[in-house]
């Protein structure tokens, strides 16, 4: 039995052109995963869906902005995306197929995106939460509540 092929909505497709636009605007050299989450959070469908969660996402995304790193690298041009942000688009896939869905939607992109950065260096050094993942926890955002909001109790995905 082959593996259904997955395919990336037109709201993700369109969510990952305007990262590109985030990272310039954000002086990034590379397309990060802050990136993809802000384009993300801009999609009518995650708007609606935060929005069953009593999350504001417009007003979460423009906290975020303000909160995300900033680079020096203005150029325009095409963007590569960097490791970070690879790990949680591969992940894409997985949260579609455990959502139920045939096609990856932001919906999916944004679950897969929740992941914040490892809190510990080597297990024993604890790291400091960047300004842009406290506000994310400060909202209460996380994988489970998006989930659960969508009306996946089991926490499948």
């Amino acid at each position: 039995m082959t593996e259904p092929r997955y395919q990336l909505t037109e709201d993700v497709q369109l969510a990952i052109a305007a990262s590109q636009a985030i990272a310039t605007e954000l002086g990034h050299a590379q397309v990060e995963p802050e990136d993809l989450l802000l384009a993300a959070l801009r999609s009518e469908l995650v708007i609606r869906a935060l929005a069953g969660i009593s999350v504001d996402a417009r007003a979460l995304g423009e906290r975020l902005f303000n909160a995300a790193p900033r680079g020096k690298h203005f150029h325009s041009g095409q963007r590569r995306y960097s490791a970070r942000a690879g790990r949680p688009m591969m992940r894409l896939w997985k949260e579609a197929k455990g959502l139920g869905q045939s096609h990856a939607d932001t919906i999916s992109m944004l679950v897969a995106l929740l992941q914040p950065p490892p809190s510990r260096f080597l297990f024993l050094f604890r790291r400091r939460v960047p300004p842009f993942w406290q506000e994310i926890h400060r909202v209460g955002l996380d994988r489970a509540r998006v989930i659960d909001g969508l009306g996946h109790p089991d926490g499948a995905a």
